[in-house]
């Protein structure tokens, strides 16, 4: 695996190389408390959330994606405390480039 980050002023670029695996490789998306709406579309996953400002998570890849869905996953920001959290998940099953962008307004 091999990730390279972009940053600017009101978005954010990562890109995933991942290869040598067996099976499948899930890139994982842990994600703010919110009311996220996951819309499929032939470019990828493409995930909104909206309140004060407005944030808008897209991947894509050079491959096939095989599965994505947003499932229930859990964070622990301190010893002893566990809290559900939305998760992103996305799923290829061979090697190649996922690319995430993400996008936010105040």
């Amino acid at each position: 695996h091999h990730r390279s980050v972009s940053l600017q002023n009101d978005a954010l670029q990562v890109f995933d190389e991942v290869q040598g695996f067996a099976c499948q490789a899930v890139l994982r998306w842990r994600l703010m408390p919110g009311d996220w709406q996951l819309l499929q579309s032939p470019d990828g996953p493409r995930l909104k959330l909206e309140g004060g400002g407005q944030i808008s998570l897209n991947v894509s890849a050079n491959v096939p994606i095989s599965r994505s869905e947003l499932v229930e996953g859990w964070e622990s920001r301190h010893y002893f405390e566990k809290k559900p959290v939305p998760v992103l998940e996305v799923e290829i099953q061979q090697a190649g480039m996922l690319t995430t962008q993400l996008h936010w307004t105040a």
